[in-house]
C-alpha cells in the first residue's frame, strides 16, 4: 500500500514539471556530451548547475555506500529507481543518464504513478536532479554517495576535465581592482551643474532697450529746464 500522503492518480516530480520537452538534440553541449561512446572520459561540461560528462568507476561497479548509507533513506520503490539509474548512468561512464519513464517503468515493473512517487522522492532527497527532457526522455543527473554525504571519494572515482568553468568570484574581484589602480585615461572633469529654471528665464529674457539721453539730455532736447534740488 502507497503510504505517500500525496492523493490522486498523477503525481507530479518535483522539478520535472517545469521541463519543456523540445526537439531532440537541440542543445549544443547536451549534443556533445550525449554523442561521446560509452567508457570514453569525456570532458565534464556545465548544463544547468551540474558538471555533465565522463566518470570511471573502478573495481566495484556500485560502491558500498549506496546500499549501507543511501538505501536507508530510500523506500523500497525509491531504492529499485535509483539502482537502474545508476546503473544507465556510471554503467556506461557517465554520471548522467537520459531515459523515459516508460524504459523505467518496465525495469522496475511499476506503476506510472508509484514510478512519480519514487521519481519525486528521489528528486526531494537530492539523489537525482532533472536538467532536460526531449521526445527520448528526461536527463538525470545521478549522483554519488560521496557528493551527497561530504565522504571520501569512491576508490578508483576518475572525473573528466572540466570544460568552461566559469570564472570564481574572488578572482574576478582582483582583475575589478587591478583595473582600478591603473585607469586607462584620466576622469573627464564633470559638467557644471545646469541652471535653474527661474535663472535660466532671467538670462534669456531680452533686456529693455536703455535711451542714450540721460535726464540732463532728456531736458535739453524737451527745452525744459533741468530740475535739482532746492539749495
Amino acid at each position: 500500500m502507497d503510504r505517500n500522503p500525496k492523493s490522486g492518480y498523477y503525481q507530479p516530480i518535483t522539478g520535472s514539471r517545469e521541463l519543456r520537452t523540445g526537439p531532440r538534440q537541440s542543445d549544443e553541449t547536451l549534443r556533445t556530451i550525449e554523442s561521446t561512446p560509452d567508457h570514453d572520459l569525456a570532458p565534464l561540461r556545465l548544463f544547468r548547475g551540474e558538471w555533465l560528462g565522463g566518470v570511471h568507476l573502478q573495481g566495484l561497479n556500485i560502491p558500498p555506500a549506496v546500499f549501507d548509507t543511501l538505501a536507508p533513506s530510500q523506500t523500497a520503490l525509491e531504492q529499485a529507481v535509483y539502482l537502474h539509474l545508476f546503473r544507465l548512468a556510471y554503467g556506461r561512464g557517465r554520471n548522467f543518464c537520459r531515459v523515459g519513464k516508460r524504459e523505467i517503468a518496465g525495469r522496475t515493473n511499476l506503476s506510472d504513478r508509484r514510478l512519480n512517487v519514487a521519481l519525486d522522492g528521489l528528486v526531494r532527497k537530492g539523489h537525482v536532479k532533472p536538467l532536460h527532457r526531449d521526445t527520448a526522455g528526461t536527463l538525470y543527473r545521478v549522483f554519488l554517495p560521496s557528493e551527497l554525504l561530504r565522504l571520501e571519494p569512491e576508490p578508483g572515482l576518475v572525473r573528466g576535465e572540466k570544460i568552461g568553468e566559469p570564472i570564481p568570484a574572488a578572482a574576478k574581484d582582483a582583475g575589478d581592482a587591478k583595473s582600478a589602480d591603473h585607469p586607462a585615461s584620466a576622469a573627464k572633469p564633470a559638467k557644471p551643474a545646469p541652471a535653474s529654471r527661474r535663472a535660466a528665464q532671467k538670462a534669456t529674457r531680452p533686456k529693455p532697450l536703455e535711451s542714450p539721453l540721460n535726464e540732463e539730455q532728456f531736458a535739453d532736447v524737451s527745452g525744459r529746464p533741468v530740475r535739482g534740488p532746492i539749495l
